[in-house]
C-alpha cells in the first residue's frame, strides 16, 4: 500500500526516559508568532522562540499547540528536542533505506513541515528508523531525533 502524502510536522513517537512521560516546556514567542502543533521551533539569540525553517541550524523543540494570534512574547508550550525524545515525521519525497542514520534538513511551512530526505545542508534531523506502519518509498514516515538541538552538545 502506498504511503499517504500528508506532512504534519513532528509528533512524539517515543520517550526513552522518565517512564515515557512526554516532557513539556514553556517559552516566549518572537513577534508575529503563528504556529501549528508539530511545527519545529528554534531559539533566537534573544532567547525567544520562532518557527524553524530549512535554514535553521538547531531545533529547540516541537510546538505542542496551535497559536494563531501572532502576538509577540506569548507563552508557547513545546516538547524539547532532547536526545531522549524520538519524533515521527514524513519525508517530502522518496525515502529509501539509505536515509537511516543520515542527517537531513526540514522543509515546508507551518502545519506542513516535512523531512527533506534529499538535502543535508543544515542536517538538523537524523533518521533512526522507518515508522512501522509505513513502507520505504515516497512520503514515508520516519522515526527521527534532532541531530542539532539547542539542548544537546552537538
Amino acid at each position: 500500500m502506498a504511503n499517504t502524502n500528508n506532512p504534519h510536522g513532528f509528533n512524539v513517537y517515543r520517550v526513552r526516559s522518565g517512564e515515557g512521560i512526554i516532557p513539556l516546556q514553556h517559552g516566549l514567542a518572537a513577534s508575529t508568532f503563528v504556529a501549528t502543533r508539530g511545527d519545529p521551533l528554534t531559539m533566537l539569540t534573544t532567547g525567544l522562540l520562532d518557527i524553524a525553517t530549512s535554514s535553521s541550524t538547531t531545533i529547540h523543540g516541537v510546538c505542542n499547540a496551535k497559536y494563531v494570534s501572532g502576538t509577540a512574547q506569548q507563552n508557547v508550550e513545546f516538547i524539547p528536542a532532547s536526545d531522549d525524545v524520538e519524533f515521527e515525521g514524513q519525508a517530502s519525497g522518496d525515502a529509501q533505506q539509505t536515509v537511516i542514520g543520515q542527517s537531513m534538513d526540514i522543509s515546508g511551512t507551518t502545519g506542513a513541515v516535512a523531512i527533506n530526505q534529499s538535502a543535508a545542508t543544515t542536517g538538523v534531523v537524523r533518521a533512526i528508523a522507518f515508522h512501522p506502519s509505513d513502507s520505504v518509498g515516497n512520503y514515508a514516515r520516519l522515526i527521527v531525533k534532532f541531530a542539532k538541538s539547542s539542548w544537546e552538545a552537538n
